[in-house]
């Protein structure tokens, strides 16, 4: 196959991936504007000095983007929080909020210790999916994932999501308080035309907001269930 044709390809499944998340995303909005709170969790979580520090990867925001921080504190110290973020994806250990969402949106694949695919999120730490560095992908799909573009263990996993007019940073980041550790989420959506940025402010952003603080939950709910069976 020729390198034009192999760029063609690709740029169609960046677009259909957009087109998809933005459909996916919208259905989590209609839930969550169902249940009266989506306008609620823009900031949920958040704590003294969360929202206006300068986090990692602030420096792949675009000057249009939308961004929400958002918070939880976790009853585990950070080295037992890291190995739940750094699993994240399709094909590894899902993303940890609404299954059949994930499901709607085709980013539903895990892959368990066992190699044992499913597509509910992982309630377990796989030693093989342990393993990410800046340059790696976190697959949303197949073929097609974030680019991880920083990366620190135990302190902070960002990824970056440019395709299709839609560009978006993801950056988690762990404060260890000792015994307890605060994770600090960071979105950016950016859209380099009206539609995108129609669908940021419409879709993407309500509907990443109820997946998100979903998502919160479970990774404080596994951090914290690892560690109290391992005491």
């Amino acid at each position: 196959m020729s390198t034009g044709a192999a760029g063609v390809r690709h740029a169609v499944a960046m677009g259909r991936m957009t087109t998809l998340v933005t459909t996916a995303l919208g259905a989590a909005a209609a839930a969550g504007a169902a249940l009266g709170v989506a306008r609620g969790l823009d900031g949920h979580g958040l704590e003294a000095g969360d929202l206006d520090a300068a986090l990692p990867g602030d420096e792949f925001h675009g000057p249009d983007a939308l961004v929400r921080t958002r918070g939880v504190t976790i009853e585990a110290p950070a080295a037992e929080v890291w190995p739940w973020l750094v699993q994240l994806g399709w094909g590894r250990a899902g993303w940890y909020s609404i299954d059949a969402l994930e499901r709607l949106l085709g980013v539903a694949r895990s892959v368990d210790s066992t190699g044992a695919a499913s597509w509910r999120s992982l309630d377990e730490i796989v030693p093989q999916h342990q393993d990410l560095a800046v340059g790696d992908t976190i697959p949303l799909r197949e073929d097609v994932g974030f680019e991880v573009v920083a990366l620190a263990p135990e302190q902070h996993l960002v990824g970056l999501f440019d395709a299709g007019g839609l560009r978006m940073v993801w950056a988690f980041v762990l404060r260890d308080l000792g015994d307890r550790t605060r994770l600090v989420v960071r979105t950016g959506f950016g859209g380099s035309n009206a539609a995108v940025r129609t669908a940021r402010r419409l879709l993407l952003d309500p509907g990443h907001a109820v997946m998100e603080v979903v998502q919160l939950r479970r990774i404080k709910e596994r951090a914290e269930g690892l560690r109290g069976a391992d005491q």
